[in-house]
């Protein structure tokens, strides 16, 4: 695309440029959103000790929504996205907690990191599942499909994306192509 050839020339305010002019064209984009996320943000990298660190406290919260201590859970949630903003696994389990757990205003929270970590991550899967099975839910079969036809442009095996992408297509009356995908799901 201009924009990698812009990057690649280090031409990044070009880049950056032709990134906002496709975004106000297309403001749904994920691809050109990632792309700008990147711009302006720089690479995001998780430490191995904050990897392990997350993770054991995903362990701690795990058992306290087993336990429906779903106030300290939040706590937690809360506390370890301050000190760690980028983790992959916890902006997607704090994002589906906030989506099953909360008030709306966190709901529009929770779908935010979610979608962060779709820009940042695009080949962590869970996050277009979670995504798309919401937006679905909410009849909003647009973005239900957005969600689940990126997801699927980075693993093909997601039989779960094609169902929901199908399901969304039938939804929106393109049910021809709804078994078009139906079928290479099942593949």
């Amino acid at each position: 695309s201009l924009i990698h050839s812009y990057l690649k020339a280090g031409l990044s305010k070009a880049a950056a440029s032709t990134c906002c002019d496709g975004l106000r064209k297309h403001p749904k984009n994920i691809a050109l959103r990632r792309i700008s996320f990147q711009l302006e943000n720089g690479p995001v990298k998780v430490s191995p000790e904050a990897d392990q660190k997350v993770k054991k406290q995903l362990e701690v919260i795990l058992q306290l929504l087993k336990r429906d201590n779903i106030d300290s859970a939040g706590q937690l949630f809360e506390q370890l996205y301050r000190e760690n903003p980028y983790h992959p696994l916890l902006l997607h389990d704090y994002g589906l907690y906030c989506l099953r757990h909360t008030n709306r205003k966190n709901i529009k929270f929770g779908l935010e990191i979610l979608d962060r970590a779709v820009l940042i991550y695009p080949n962590f899967l869970p996050p277009y599942k979670t995504l798309a099975n919401y937006f679905y839910s909410q009849d909003d079969f647009e973005s239900a499909i957005l969600f689940a036809k990126e997801g699927i442009k980075f693993s093909q095996s997601q039989s779960d994306l094609y169902y929901v992408l199908a399901m969304a297509l039938k939804e929106i009356g393109k049910l021809k192509d709804a078994i078009q995908v139906m079928e290479k799901g099942l593949k």
